[in-house]
């Protein structure tokens, strides 16, 4: 125990030391381009929007330690939505910044997706039906049956939940329950974050010799290991398509601030659902819910840069984001942006010619929450439909509320993510 502890102990001087040098060496680069700069502190939020009140059309730099960002205005988005990949690259933006060679972060084959845009999306009932016969038992195995308000860390069962509606729709049965795997799911984002956090305050020739020693790199090597032991039964003998068995934190804190919004989305999962189970043609009838759940960074590779509408030249090698935040709270798009409005969309999509709009997986250039063009999250439909079967069962069996006199969590700010607070507890019980 004490030479663990006292190798622990060297290694994290070593780390600091290096953390040290590479903030001077980091912060003596600066980028060539003449744009304004703002430094992110702790909260990236209050930056970018002090950025945009300055600068509301123009581009600006946000500069943190190890990275600077280009944040485009709204313009943007018509600039970046169809350029192909040899132009701008979320893939390379995600292996550099989260050191790929060490995580696996953008080294996903493209088949992979394809796979998400076209297979899952074309297959939606089977997608569905996978999610709703797993809802139940994922929800019982993170908060149980409880009879009285009993507390619990959503953010974590909420992680479980996830992992196990996920396996059960991409690997199925057995394999989705198998806990090694349900729980790699879980801790591979987690172990990704904080290998991240070490490793890019060491400097790129020494990566290689101190990666190895990083628990959280350990441990996404086992996990790398682990699937593809687990998988190779799987691909070897892939289940029939015959098989009758289906498959292959938004609720957390409004019931005690928002209740007026509890009994209109049970009554509208009454009205539509009549006791069945949620399926392709009536999830679309659930505005309520789609409205209720919802309240893009690249690289540019092309040579010569990328031209905006301004004329302005963003060089080969920039990071390039669109302020997304800055488009959702704008009152000249919505009106009161910063109050809550559970039913904000399901209003506007009641007006003529909205039918089809406003949709929480919709892209649009009022809309880049999952990106836009052929830079959208492949994986949208698919995220989405999760969260609405997961809301919809915890609407219609449980009841939900903070603590007494608890205030609202607050979030946690790691850079540009920002993440619910995973020590925040919420109260729950079934409905009587």
């Amino acid at each position: 125990m004490y030479d663990q502890w006292t190798g622990d102990h060297a290694l994290a001087t070593a780390l600091l030391g290096l953390a040290t040098l590479t903030f001077v060496i980091l912060r003596t680069r600066k980028s060539a381009l003449n744009l304004p700069r703002f430094e992110v502190t702790s909260d990236v939020v209050k930056t970018i929007e002090e950025a945009h009140a300055h600068y509301p059309e123009d581009p600006f730099i946000l500069s943190m330690v190890g990275m600077e960002l280009v944040i485009l205005p709204r313009s943007g988005i018509d600039v970046l939505k169809a350029l192909p990949e040899d132009h701008v690259s979320i893939k390379k933006h995600h292996h550099d910044v989260f050191l790929g060679q060490y995580t696996y972060m953008g080294t996903k084959a493209p088949e992979f997706d394809e796979a998400m845009r076209y297979d899952l999306t074309r297959n939606t009932p089977t997608v569905l039906a996978s999610f709703v016969a797993e809802v139940a038992y994922a929800v019982q195995q993170s908060f149980g049956q409880p009879r009285e308000w009993t507390s619990f860390q959503p953010r974590s069962c909420m992680s479980r939940i996830a992992s196990l509606m996920s396996g059960r729709a991409f690997v199925g049965l057995p394999l989705s329950r198998d806990e090694t795997w349900s729980q790699a799911t879980v801790t591979y984002t987690q172990d990704v974050t904080r290998a991240w956090l070490v490793l890019r305050m060491i400097p790129w020739p020494l990566r290689v010799l101190i990666a190895d020693l990083l628990p959280q790199v350990r441990s996404l090597k086992s996990q790398r290991r682990m699937t593809e032991e687990k998988l190779k039964p799987l691909l070897k003998n892939p289940p029939s398509q015959d098989s009758k068995v289906p498959g292959g934190d938004m609720l957390r804190w409004f019931r005690q601030r928002y209740p007026e919004h509890i009994e209109p989305l049970r009554a509208e999962l009454q009205e539509v659902l009549h006791g069945e189970s949620i399926n392709k043609e009536n999830i679309q009838r659930l505005k309520k819910l789609d409205s209720f759940i919802p309240n893009m960074p690249r690289i540019v590779t092309h040579p010569r840069g990328l031209k905006l509408p301004s004329g302005q030249v963003i060089p080969h090698g920039t990071r390039v984001m669109v302020r997304a935040h800055t488009l959702n709270m704008d009152p000249l798009l919505w009106s009161n942006p910063a109050e809550f409005d559970g039913f904000r969309f399901a209003k506007l999509r009641e007006q003529p010619g909205n039918a089809f709009k406003y949709q929480h997986a919709t892209t649009g250039t009022d809309n880049i929450n999952f990106g836009h063009g052929i830079w959208a999250c492949p994986g949208r439909h698919f995220a989405s439909s999760q969260m609405k079967v997961v809301l919809a069962h915890l609407l219609q069996h449980y009841d939900i509320k903070l603590p007494e006199g608890a205030p609202k969590p607050k979030q946690q700010h790691f850079g540009l993510a920002i993440v619910p607070d995973e020590t925040a507890t919420v109260l729950m019980k079934l409905r009587e």
